[in-house]
C-alpha cells in the first residue's frame, strides 16, 4: 500500500486530515510548524509525534498502521 492509495478527508471537528487502513484511522494534523500523525485503533492512540512535511506524517501513520495490523493478525 503507498500513501497516494489513501483518501485523506478534511475532518472539521478534529481539526485533521483522516483515512483508513484496514480498520485503523490514520490521522494528520497540521499544527502552526509542521504536521502531526497519530494512528487510531479502536480505543488505542498511538501518538506518533511532529514531522515537517505532511507526506512524512501520511508514511509514519500508513508505516505504523500496517504495523499494528500486521501484529493483530
Amino acid at each position: 500500500m503507498r500513501i497516494d492509495d489513501l483518501n485523506f478527508e478534511y475532518e472539521p471537528d478534529v481539526y485533521a486530515y483522516v483515512s483508513d487502513y484496514s480498520g485503523i484511522d490514520l490521522v494528520v494534523q497540521p499544527l502552526r510548524i509542521g504536521f502531526a500523525a497519530e494512528v487510531v485503533d479502536g480505543a488505542k492512540v498511538h501518538v506518533l509525534g511532529a514531522f515537517p512535511s505532511e507526506r512524512w506524517a501520511k508514511k509514519a501513520a500508513l508505516d505504523a498502521a500496517m504495523e499494528i495490523s500486521a501484529l493483530t493478525r
